[in-house]
């Protein structure tokens, strides 16, 4: 795996590719640098930095308009994992259709590493992707009972696992932060008495993200049953910090964190 000299910031939580995406210097500081790359890619020209930010702006509109649909019911959730997987895919696909590209609501193709602190790990090989999302409807969503659904403990550890095993199954070439987000939302509008709302972009807010999520990777298979049991502790203590109970819910539009 190849980064350029300006490679420094050791804190980004991202997905690339094998080679380093050199062409735009590194401003993916300030925008998506994977989009950027997927931009090279499909259209074969560099992206100047005001398609950066018609970019990032177009990216952020779709992301608040899905989750306002998701929260007026919009989508039914899943009872298949045919379903389960078209839905994360349309997800997807809405997300970026203002921006042009048009294989977004797709599956990648290509193998990648997320994350670049000191424990690099890749994504699910793309021939397993559909087979381990299936996987995971199977084992947590298809025979569902409602105390889970409205057990706030019970419904945040399994917030916790889905947030984690969709990261780090990785299905998208860019989106899978906000995808798994938006269906975290749709989970909480199926329970309907948690939802989540304030998935917010503030610095310190998002490293304790970004930190219970690596902890989650970490240690979700880890040999010793009492470091699997705590895996998901500081993930479920985030998302805790952003569930809201039915009759507090407000509905209030907030940017993704990105």
């Amino acid at each position: 795996m190849k980064k350029c000299e300006d490679c420094k910031d050791k804190d980004n939580f991202v997905a690339f590719e094998y080679n380093c995406i050199h062409h735009n210097k590194c401003l993916y500081k300030n925008y998506d640098h994977l989009l950027i790359k997927n931009y090279f890619d499909y259209f074969n020209q560099k992206m100047t930095e005001d398609e950066m930010i018609y970019f990032s702006h177009e990216i952020e509109s779709s992301y608040l308009e899905i989750k306002k649909k998701i929260e007026s019911d919009y989508y039914t959730f899943p009872d298949s994992p045919s379903i389960f997987i078209e839905m994360l895919k349309t997800i997807n696909g809405e997300i970026f259709k203002k921006t042009g590209i048009g294989f977004f609501g797709k599956f990648r193709e290509k193998e990648i590493y997320f994350d670049v602190d000191a424990h690099h790990r890749e994504g699910s090989k793309p021939e397993k992707i559909e087979i381990e999302l299936t996987k995971f409807f199977n084992d947590y969503f298809l025979n569902i009972n409602n105390e889970q659904w409205n057990n706030e403990e019970r419904f945040l550890r399994l917030s916790s696992i889905f947030l984690e095993t969709f990261f780090r199954i990785h299905p998208f070439p860019d989106g899978n932060g906000r995808t798994g987000r938006l269906f975290l939302i749709l989970m909480g509008v199926h329970s309907k008495k948690f939802y989540f709302e304030r998935f917010d972009i503030h610095n310190s807010d998002e490293k304790d993200y970004l930190k219970a999520l690596r902890a989650a990777h970490k240690f979700y298979d880890h040999e010793s049953p009492s470091k699997r049991k705590m895996a998901y502790n500081l993930l479920i203590e985030w998302l805790k910090s952003k569930l809201t109970h039915s009759d507090e819910f407000t509905g209030i539009e907030e940017p993704p964190i990105r």
